[in-house]
This record gives structure tokens, C-alpha cells and sequence, in this order.
């Protein structure tokens, strides 16, 4: 057996060295002209800063990095230069050093110390003025009460009251708040769903009112709409889910019998409706009506049952009925009747009737009375806009009111109407 070795010619060795040769040139020359940059940062504590952005920039060119867990960060393949290093994190004031110079060959190292931001504040103190000012936009009082605000206030007219004349506050002079509805003094406070909008203390000093406005409650009811929307609803109780009144057959003498109670309830149903009537009118109509089945408890004691044998007495204890009911109707009507010109008709029927009235624990049947209120109310209004720095308006209101007392031994009746314009 023999063997035979074949020597490649060495023509095919040159290319291959000169290749390599070229690689090792190009390694070494990129080492000869780059560099790198580390470094960590830290607080004035010392702690590690991790997420702080850090950005090199210089030579046309910008390097972007992030501190990691451990607060360090690294560029690598920077081309050696002159930089400018910048370092920003939310809670601590940015860092910057211009001319870091990036040697070629070599890995640099820069911890970035990082200081807190200074937290200012300004605070402006002006003198204070003794003026007045009559503009509505400087009262500062100013209470407006609509959208979800109304919403949040008692669906019951007479609670309705209450609360506003509590957010109204005190008023100047003896009589209190005055209440206006569509700019007309007096009257009853309509229902809630009647109501677009409250105003309290809006302006002080308006020459349009006859008093001061500290306290004053201006309403502005709903309009009709372009669409036919309305919506009704009920509430109300029953005395079978509630307990029997405490004081009834608390104290009654031995051998007399219990007393059973009359049952009670408490009801109310309000709804309304608007809509167009023609192209330029429309028309709003709301309804109240509650009624309320109370019971009064007598708990007295008889001064002619006490005697010498019974100086006690007997005790006076008795459940009467004390009915009572609620109802207002508002119907509304606006009339377009030019470009600037709107006429609003307004209606108000307010009726309160009870039976029994004043009775209580002290205050025997004979002593009741019964009640009939009723106001009727129209009221009209025009508007007129002639320029946009003058308006005229005129308002023409007409009230009747009844006010109906009777009671078992006297009787007072008056009657009152007024006309204002």
C-alpha cells in the first residue's frame, strides 16, 4: 500500500490570508476609534436609582439608555468625542455635564449622583378692600342649584322648602327669605319636577327686586320642549309596617280598656308633561297631589275625674284621625313672538285642607280645627330684548288666596287678592 500527499499550490493560500488580514485591520481600527461609558446612579444617600432615562448626545449623534435594577447603565460603540450626558427622573432635579470626553479604546466609567427636587410653592396676599361691588360675578355667595344638585333635594314640596330656606341661609330683615318664581315675589314653592333651576343670592344689589338679596330664593321653572316628554310617579307608606304610636295606651287607669290605633298612611303621586304646541309656542303642565292619613294621641288626665277617693284622675287617652292632602297644578305656556320677543303665561293652584288639626298629647279633640287653604295664581310675562345692553321685561301677576280656619267653639275666615304689575 502506498500513499500519496498533494500539496495545494501556494498562488491559493494568498487570498485567503489577505482576508483575514483585512478583518483584523478593521477589528483593530474600530477599537482604535470607539469607546465606552458606565456608570451607576445614585441619591445623595447613596441608594440606587433605577428607571432614571439617560441620554448621550454629541457629534450629530444621541445614545440613549436606562438604569437598570441595580441602578447601573452602559453604552457601548460610542465614537470617541466630546458629549454632553443628561439625566432626568421624576423626584429629583435633572442632571447634566457637558465636554465628557469619550477616549477611543477604552471603557470610561461616570456615577451620576442625582439631587431631590426643591418642591415651591407661591402663595399671592392682597390687601384687602373695603369697597363694594355690585357686579353678580363678585358675590361671592352665589348658590345656583340644578341637574344633579336639584335632583339630590326632597321630592316633597313642603320638605323642598325647608332645604332651600337652610341653603338660602339668614336673610336681612324681620320677614326672611324672599321666594321668586320667574321674577314674581310670593307664592308657593312649586314641585321639584316643575323646577329647572334655583338661584340663592345671585345679586345683592339688582334694582330689580324691591329688597336686598341676601337670602332671596329665585325658581325658574321648565319651559315646553321641542318633543312631547313627560313622566310620572308615586311613593308613599302604610301604618302595617310600622309600630304602634308608643304613647297610645301608655298610662290608662286599671280597668280601663286598650285602645285600638286608626291606621295611617302617607301617599303622594306627581307627574307632568310638555311639548310644541305650534312652531312657536309649547306648553308645561305639572301635577301634585299628597295625601296624608295622621293619628293624633290624646295623653292627659281628666280634671274632673280627680276626687278625694281618685286624686290621680282618670287618664284622657284617645287616637283621632288627622287627615290632610296637598295639591298644586302649574300649567305653563310660552309664545314666540318675534325674533326677541317670548310671552310666558303661568298658572299655580295651591290647596291644602286638613281635619282635626292641633290636637296632641295635652291638647284635647274639642280643641281641633280644620283648614282650607287655597291660593290661585296667574302670572304673564314679556320679554323683549332690544339691543344686547338693554331689555325690558313686564310682568303682570294676579292671587287670590283663601285662607279657611274653623274651629269648634270659634270660627276666622279671610280672604285676599292682589294684583301686581
Amino acid at each position: 500500500m502506498s500513499f500519496r500527499f498533494l500539496r495545494r499550490p501556494a498562488l491559493l493560500q494568498i487570498p485567503a490570508l489577505l482576508c483575514l488580514s483585512l478583518l483584523l485591520a478593521a477589528s483593530t481600527l474600530a477599537q482604535n476609534t470607539t469607546g465606552s461609558l458606565r456608570g451607576q446612579v445614585t441619591d445623595p444617600s447613596g441608594a440606587i436609582i433605577p428607571g432614571a432615562s439617560i441620554t448621550l448626545s454629541g457629534n450629530g449623534k444621541n445614545f440613549n439608555a436606562t438604569s437598570g435594577g441595580t441602578g447601573d447603565y452602559q453604552f457601548r460603540g460610542v465614537p470617541a468625542g466630546q458629549y454632553t450626558i443628561h439625566t432626568s427622573i421624576d423626584g429629583f432635579t435633572p442632571y447634566e455635564l457637558q465636554d465628557l470626553s469619550i477616549p477611543a479604546g477604552k471603557t470610561s466609567t461616570l456615577n451620576i449622583l442625582m439631587t431631590l427636587a426643591v418642591q415651591q410653592q407661591e402663595v399671592q396676599v392682597h390687601a384687602e378692600s373695603n369697597t363694594i361691588d355690585t357686579t353678580p360675578e363678585s358675590n361671592a355667595n352665589a348658590l345656583v342649584i340644578k341637574g344633579k344638585d336639584l335632583d339630590a333635594l326632597s321630592d316633597d314640596p313642603d320638605e323642598l322648602a325647608s332645604e332651600i330656606q337652610a341653603l338660602a341661609g339668614p336673610a336681612a330683615g324681620p320677614n326672611g327669605g324672599e321666594i321668586y318664581i320667574d321674577g314674581f315675589s310670593g307664592g308657593e314653592i312649586p314641585p321639584k319636577s316643575s323646577i329647572r333651576e334655583i338661584r340663592v343670592n345671585e345679586n345683592p344689589f339688582s334694582a330689580e327686586y324691591d329688597r336686598l338679596g341676601y337670602g332671596r330664593i329665585e325658581i325658574l321653572t321648565k319651559p315646553g320642549t321641542e318633543k312631547i316628554h313627560g313622566h310620572i310617579f308615586s311613593r308613599g307608606n302604610y301604618s302595617a309596617f310600622n309600630a304602634q304610636n308608643p304613647i297610645l295606651n301608655a298610662n290608662l287607669s286599671p280597668g280601663q280598656p286598650l285602645i285600638q290605633e286608626p291606621s295611617y298612611y302617607s301617599y303622594f303621586v306627581n307627574g307632568d308633561i310638555g311639548g310644541p304646541i305650534t312652531n312657536g309656542s309649547s306648553y308645561f303642565v305639572n301635577a301634585f297631589n299628597r295625601n296624608t292619613q295622621n293619628v293624633e294621641v290624646v295623653n292627659a288626665i281628666n280634671p274632673a275625674s280627680i276626687t278625694a277617693a281618685q286624686p290621680n284622675g282618670l287618664t284622657l287617652n284617645e287616637a283621632i284621625s288627622n287627615p290632610m292632602s296637598r295639591t298644586d297644578v302649574n300649567p305653563r305656556f310660552d309664545l314666540q313672538l318675534g325674533n326677541s320677543n317670548t310671552l310666558t303665561v303661568r298658572y299655580s293652584l295651591y290647596r291644602v285642607v286638613q281635619t282635626n288639626g292641633g290636637i296632641g298629647p295635652l291638647a284635647l279633640p274639642e280643641q281641633g280645627y280644620n283648614v282650607h287653604n287655597e291660593e290661585n295664581q296667574i302670572q304673564a310675562s314679556d320679554s323683549l330684548v332690544l339691543s344686547k345692553n338693554f331689555v325690558d321685561n313686564i310682568r303682570f301677576q294676579y292671587r287670590h288666596i283663601r285662607d279657611d280656619q274653623s274651629a269648634q267653639f270659634t270660627r276666622t275666615r279671610s280672604r285676599q287678592a292682589t294684583a301686581w304689575c
